[in-house]
């Protein structure tokens, strides 16, 4: 479903015209139905490749191939992206809109499926049907984001991402802020709905239980580069130096 082959990010600093490279070499192939992690320290690159496979930042270069479409080549592709793939963001309180409902975050989602789809979608339906997938009922329709938990409130947000009737969901360190508990809950939320949708998943995280939990490939990733690829049940098999730091370090805490 994606290809990437030698991808890189430079970022110019116009004070003093210097260029910093984030992204360096970068190759990887995603499967249809894989749930693969992204695992890295602060700083590693995580969140820039994340920019880069949603289609918001462009590689100064190297190519990236989405369901055999190139997204940065041209507007059709880079729509074609933007239709098929969904984002879940760590902060849930600043992903939503504060003076919306339940109702109307997750219908904006349906409002723009039905806009490309040309079909007559039955918008408070769909909406309930998705509040029930995710764990929630009609009771919260009208509810605003003030009067939900944090669990809650990123249920919603995986409501809204599934709504477009994605390819792919991109989630951004999505249960980090939860207790632990709740991250549970979450994992095996999310375990359902990629079943049930048959979604396939990209995991950014520095959260090595969400990793064994339910991700079937790790690339790890060290100062723009990758310095592992390997499948999750071979985790523990890794020669990597820099894979066996940061998996002992996370071990620790």
């Amino acid at each position: 479903m994606i290809k990437i082959d030698n991808l890189e990010v430079h970022f110019r600093n116009e004070m003093t015209s210097t260029v910093q490279q984030v992204l360096k070499g970068i190759s990887f192939d995603l499967n249809e139905g894989d749930a693969l992690a992204i695992l890295g320290e602060s700083g590693s690159g995580k969140s820039t490749l994340g920019r880069v496979l949603v289609g918001l930042l462009k590689p100064t270069a190297g190519q990236y191939f989405f369901m055999d479409k190139q997204p940065y080549k041209n507007k059709a592709d880079r729509k074609f992206l933007s239709e098929n793939i969904s984002i879940v963001f760590q902060d849930y309180n600043t992903s939503v809109n504060p003076r919306f409902t339940v109702g109307e975050i997750i219908g904006e989602s349906l409002n723009v499926l039905k806009k490309r789809t040309k079909t007559n979608i039955n918008i408070k339906h769909n909406i309930c049907k998705l509040l029930n997938d995710v764990g929630l009922d009609e009771t919260y329709y009208d509810r605003f984001p003030h009067q939900l938990s944090g669990g809650q409130l990123q249920r919603v947000c995986i409501a809204r991402a599934v709504a477009i009737n994605p390819k792919i969901i991109l989630f951004d360190e999505p249960i980090s802020s939860l207790d632990a508990s709740t991250q549970v809950q979450i994992m095996d939320l999310l375990k359902d709905l990629r079943e049930k949708y048959n979604l396939t998943y990209i995991f950014i995280t520095h959260d090595l239980t969400s990793v064994t939990y339910f991700c079937n490939k790790v690339i790890f990733l060290y100062e723009g580069k990758i310095t592992e690829a390997i499948n999750v049940k071979d985790i523990h098999k890794t020669k990597d130096n820099y894979a066996k730091r940061l998996l002992d370090s996370i071990l620790e805490v």
